[in-house]
């Protein structure tokens, strides 16, 4: 009998895999997928230009400490964001330039409100007991009681889709201020935290360290392909089984799979099953990716960097992620909340449609710009993902998050449950994933130092 169950191979399950067999202790992890990684999810292009990342992309060196000691142990290369010459704020009136280390030249009275609601939001994050009002109205509700005109609640609007995929309607105000909270703040004002955030990318993909981690882990201890229908705590022991009806038996089960397919696993006994595996209480926004190649720059040949914040839809962001020591030019955009769930149920080339005429708007491109002439074009729409049901995380549904606080990935039984959406710091990033990986690894290292050897042989 193994000492801990991994269900899961993304960064979490990989994580917390390795830091039990770091401990002395065996782990096997059962993936759904043919693949490791999760919610990273590089693809190789066609034109053999590299990869592009349909899922997480983005590193901050600064503050996500386990991610970049991956990337030095696994010597993989890293890009810098292009931040030089001029980013856009595309609105349903206006198109605003303006350099990345400056902001938007909105009109006084804009710039005074939104400083106003960011000051206050910033304030409020700094705060750690969850109001009970707050959970009660949404985010869109809240600022507006406090003062936010119709321009600063667009901002909001933006903050919210690019958080959760969701409108500032869909959340409440004390879960998106405790995401502010895990995140240090909210992104600096104008570049939406393009300067000094998460601004650096891999040229080889960040699928690069998860495979990587696997590596440490062994593929002998990995089973791809083995989607979990069951998970049976037996107070002595757990079993689990796959789809393909192969079964696992340890002391301990580490649960890493995003919370919205826990629904397809059975729990017994069934009151071992999460509460916020119950869809009511939980949200899921929209937020998929889009990724347009080219053959150069020509973005930065007439004056753009590539960044642009967009309050129009489909497209919430856009982020230039060239990699041209590999010839790779690429504009990659985030498509976010209910434009972006309106665009997912489009035929494929609606969607690329969709968004060369959004970029074109952006870049107030005439119909012989090199923007209509991408030599690929890749999406990825998340809500679609068998064993994904979306990204980034859920949250609490409105006046739930004081119900859920007590328990939403607490350990019970033989049961621990890691994830991004589960982490104390950095949610919704990969360095997130990994250490809610670390801190679910813990927590069963010290279960297991309590427990008796069991009898059990399977």
């Amino acid at each position: 009998m193994l000492d801990v169950i991994v269900i899961g191979a993304g960064l979490s399950g990989l994580q917390a895999a390795r830091c039990i067999q770091r401990a002395g202790l065996s782990v096997t992890i059962v993936e759904a997928r043919d693949r490791v990684g999760g919610r990273t999810f590089s693809v190789p292009l066609a034109s053999e230009y590299g990869v592009v990342d349909l899922g997480a992309a983005w590193i901050n060196e600064k503050s996500h400490s386990r991610v970049m000691n991956y990337i030095r142990l696994f010597q993989l290369t890293m890009v810098d964001q292009s931040v030089d010459r001029k980013a856009i704020l595309h609105t349903h009136t206006k198109r605003y330039e303006f350099p990345c280390s400056g902001v938007p030249s909105l009109s006084k009275e804009d710039q005074e409100n939104i400083a106003k609601i960011y000051d206050h939001i910033m304030a409020k994050s700094q705060n750690e007991e969850i109001q009970d009002p707050h959970d009660k109205i949404s985010v869109n509700e809240y600022v507006c009681n406090i003062g936010a005109n119709e321009n600063t609640a667009k901002v909001v609007d933006f903050w919210t889709q690019t958080f959760h995929g969701l409108e500032s309607t869909q959340v409440s105000a004390a879960s998106f201020i405790g995401h502010c909270r895990n995140n240090h703040g909210l992104p600096p004002i104008g570049t939406g935290g393009l300067v000094g955030s998460s601004h650096k990318y891999l040229e080889s993909g960040t699928m690069d360290i998860a495979c990587g981690i696997a590596d440490l882990v062994g593929e002998s201890n990995v089973f791809l392909s083995h989607p979990v229908v069951s998970i049976k705590d037996e107070d002595t022991h757990i079993t689990v089984t796959s789809a393909l009806g192969k079964v696992f038996r340890g002391q301990k089960c580490i649960v890493s799979i995003p919370s919205g397919s826990l629904t397809n696993v059975s729990f017994t006994p069934s009151s071992s099953r999460p509460i916020w595996a119950n869809p009511d209480l939980m949200a899921m926004g929209h937020f998929h990716k889009s990724i347009v190649c080219y053959d150069r720059r020509w973005w930065s040949e007439i004056g753009y960097n590539g960044f642009c914040v967009s309050y129009v839809g489909p497209i919430s962001i856009v982020r230039d992620s060239s990699v041209p020591a590999r010839g790779l030019y690429a504009l990659t955009c985030l498509v976010t909340g209910t434009a972006g769930e309106s665009w997912s149920r489009l035929a494929s080339h609606d969607r690329r449609r969709a968004i060369l005429d959004q970029l074109a708007a952006i870049y107030n491109a005439d119909h012989d710009s090199a923007l209509w002439q991408p030599i690929e074009y890749l999406d990825h729409v998340w809500q679609c993902e068998e064993y994904s049901h979306g990204a980034l995380s859920p949250v609490p549904s409105i006046a739930h998050l004081k119900d859920l606080a007590s328990s939403y990935g607490k350990a019970a039984g033989n049961l621990h449950f890691v994830g991004t959406e589960y982490a104390d710091e950095w949610k919704n990033h990969m360095e997130g994933a990994l250490l809610s990986g670390e801190r679910g690894a813990q927590e069963v290292i010290e279960a297991l130092k309590k427990m008796p050897k069991s009898g059990f042989q399977g």
